[in-house]
């Protein structure tokens, strides 16, 4: 039994620590600023197929979600919705397996 609790108690600490090290993340965005269809290239951590399963942009009310050109590890090639209204948006990360919603620190202006 004791072998047990410490098994469960040596998960408990390496679970989290292994999660957040897979964790997509954004770091920058080229351009900065476009217009609805524009394609954007954007920077980060853990982008692959198995991280990332769409983007998002989002104004904190409103969700838009973008077409993926291409992805790789460190990049992610996305498109603008033709129909997004102009204003400032964050990039918002849906995980691939559907469980999480993160906003990034990345911005967006469309114009």
């Amino acid at each position: 039994m004791r072998f047990f609790y410490l098994l469960l108690t040596v998960l408990l600490i390496a679970l989290p620590a292994v999660a957040a090290e897979a964790s997509p993340k954004f770091t920058s965005v080229a351009p900065e600023n476009g217009a609805a269809g524009s394609e954007f290239v954007v920077q980060g951590e853990n982008l692959t197929k198995d991280s990332v399963g769409w983007v998002y942009f989002t104004d904190g009310k409103n969700d838009s979600k973008c077409e993926i050109k291409d992805q790789q590890a460190k990049t992610v090639k996305i498109k603008a919705p033709a129909d997004i209204k102009p204003g400032r948006y964050s990039l918002m990360i849906l995980t691939a397996d559907k469980s999480r919603f993160i906003e990034q620190p990345v911005k967006v202006n469309i114009q």
